[in-house]
C-alpha cells in the first residue's frame, strides 16, 4: 500500500483511491480537490474531466502531461459559502523541466445535488520559491529534497 499523493498521510486506498476508482464521491469541496490533485499526479485525465463542470470544461486538454511530477499539495484554506458552492485555497508543488515551480490557486467548486464538481479557479501570484538541496522536500516525505525528488535537479526561483 502506497501513501496517497494528496498529503493526508493515509493509504491510497483508503483516501482518494477510492474516489479515482469510482467507489465512492468525494463530500466536500476539499475532498474533491485532494483527489483531483491525486488524479493528476497519476495522470488520470477521465477522473479531471468528469469532475469539472461548465467553464472549467471550455479550454480542458485531456492530453496527459508527462513532463510534470507532483510534489506536494498544501490546503490553505477551505470555506463552503453555501449549501452549494465552497471553495479550496492550495498550493501544490511541483517539477517541470527539472525545475520546482507552485500554483497557488483559490479553486470555485458547486454541488448539484448528487456531487461537488470543480467550476473554475483564480490563480495567485506565487512569490519565488528556493528550495535548497537540504531543506525538506515539499512531498511530505520528511526526506531532504536531494533524496527525494530533487536528484538531480536545477532549482528555481
Amino acid at each position: 500500500m502506497s501513501v496517497c499523493a494528496c498529503g493526508s498521510q493515509l493509504h491510497y486506498e483508503a483516501c482518494c483511491g477510492r474516489f479515482l476508482e469510482l467507489c465512492d464521491v468525494p463530500q466536500t469541496p476539499e475532498t474533491l480537490m485532494r483527489s483531483r490533485y491525486t488524479a493528476y499526479s497519476r495522470g488520470n485525465m477521465s477522473y479531471i474531466k468528469n469532475t469539472m463542470k461548465y467553464t472549467a470544461l471550455q479550454d480542458f486538454n485531456e492530453t496527459p502531461v508527462t513532463n510534470i511530477i507532483w510534489v506536494g499539495l498544501k490546503i490553505v484554506n477551505v470555506s463552503v459559502v453555501t449549501g452549494n458552492q465552497g471553495f479550496v485555497e492550495f498550493i501544490a508543488h511541483y517539477i517541470e523541466d527539472n525545475h520546482l515551480q507552485s500554483l497557488h490557486e483559490i479553486s470555485r467548486f458547486h454541488f448539484d445535488g448528487k456531487a461537488w464538481f470543480y467550476m473554475d479557479g483564480e490563480q495567485r501570484e506565487t512569490k519565488g520559491l528556493r528550495i535548497q538541496r537540504n531543506m525538506i522536500c515539499p512531498c511530505g516525505s520528511k526526506k531532504k529534497f536531494k533524496r527525494c525528488h530533487g536528484v538531480p535537479m536545477t532549482l528555481a526561483r
